[in-house]
């Protein structure tokens, strides 16, 4: 299974071209400046929106240490 949001099309209860993106934040995890991973908040809730890793890097950790990460900037920022 990968996801790709660009084909759920407009019949999605979510449309990604009239989301205001302004308050979230985003970790990606890189491997040699390629996007190999991420993380989705909707913030100020603090709200989890995804979590996806390519199928080539999962299970070497990322999404684990991309969630280590994302606990520490919460603790850090509210």
């Amino acid at each position: 299974y990968i996801k790709d949001y660009d084909r759920l099309g407009s019949t999605s209860c979510y449309s990604w071209s009239t989301m205001d993106f302004s308050q979230w934040v985003i970790f990606l995890a890189l491997d040699d400046q390629q996007t190999v991973g991420g993380v989705m908040l909707m913030m100020p809730e603090c709200l989890f929106w995804d979590l996806p890793v390519s199928p080539t890097h999962q299970r070497l950790g990322i999404g684990q240490r991309l969630m280590q990460h994302v606990i520490e900037w919460i603790e850090q920022n509210s």
